[in-house]
């Protein structure tokens, strides 16, 4: 096994990747952290190699852990690679296929030196172009905020390469009388621009705070540009209601672990019954 196959200070420094602090998506759904339907729609887009970058000010978000839920959903065949940090030398593009490989970046920050940060933020982002996909964390309050930090000095991300990432998901943390509330504040989506920039940030999702409920956007637009984004033309609607549909099913089953999960989303990918598995 190639060295970029192995988690790299995946939590922070000290950490290899203990996949027992893992949360599946179903149980950040338990935990309400995103409802039923948010995660269906970031399901499908991880079956499609979705580029995403998670997004929260506050420490201890839950970046990482909704970040390692959603690699859990990626399809089967898809080679997963993580990058490390300053040593990153990019050397997996050397020995993986573009099309059928997900790179994940424990997070974007000047703070550690087991962060990306420089010019190899910008090397990451020109991956995209040459068909890699991308996963990674970073602290921003907003999309836009995302997009300042990327675009801006000293990354200086071109926005062509930007335009190539799929959802910026923000997180919001909070302390409440029972423990941290953590709720995914926002989906958005770089969508095809309708000017001369190369894409625009569309909303399509986000978390009402007075109801506890999820929002979702109503425009023709919307719909439009998530079912061109995703690959689904006409059908994103009753693929999502369907993958809704699975997922409650899952939840009402005992097991709602990663391993559980994991083992499920395989199962669906190669047409066969869970329980078969």
């Amino acid at each position: 096994m190639r060295h970029y196959h192995v988690p790299f200070a995946w939590r922070g420094p000290g950490d290899w990747g203990d996949m027992a602090q893992d949360l599946s998506l179903l149980q950040l759904v338990q935990a309400g952290t995103l409802d039923l339907r948010v995660a269906a729609l970031l399901w499908l887009g991880m079956e499609r190699r979705a580029s995403v970058i998670v997004a929260a000010l506050p420490r201890l978000a839950g970046k990482t852990t909704l970040l390692s839920a959603l690699r859990d959903l990626l399809p089967p065949g898809v080679e997963v690679v993580y990058t490390r940090g300053q040593r990153e030398d990019f050397s997996f593009v050397a020995h993986t296929d573009p099309g059928r490989t997900y790179v994940l970046c424990n997070e974007i920050s000047p703070h550690l030196p087991t962060y990306l940060w420089g010019n190899r933020v910008r090397v990451l982002f020109e991956t995209l172009a040459r068909g890699y996909a991308l996963g990674a964390t970073m602290h921003a309050d907003s999309p836009e905020e995302v997009v300042a930090a990327l675009e801006g000095p000293p990354l200086l991300v071109p926005a062509e390469a930007m335009a190539r990432v799929t959802f910026i998901v923000n997180l919001y943390a909070e302390d409440g009388p029972a423990g941290v509330v953590r709720r995914v504040s926002q989906v958005t989506l770089a969508a095809p621009s309708r000017g001369a920039d190369p894409y625009r940030l569309l909303p399509v999702a986000w978390w009402e705070p007075i109801s506890d409920t999820f929002a979702w956007a109503q425009s023709p637009d919307a719909a439009q540009a998530l079912e061109a984004r995703l690959g689904f033309p006409q059908s994103l609607g009753h693929e999502m209601v369907r993958r809704e549909g699975l997922l409650a099913r899952w939840l009402a089953d005992e097991g709602t672990g990663p391993v559980e999960m994991r083992r499920q989303v395989l199962a669906h990918y190669n047409g066969e019954k869970a329980e078969e598995c």
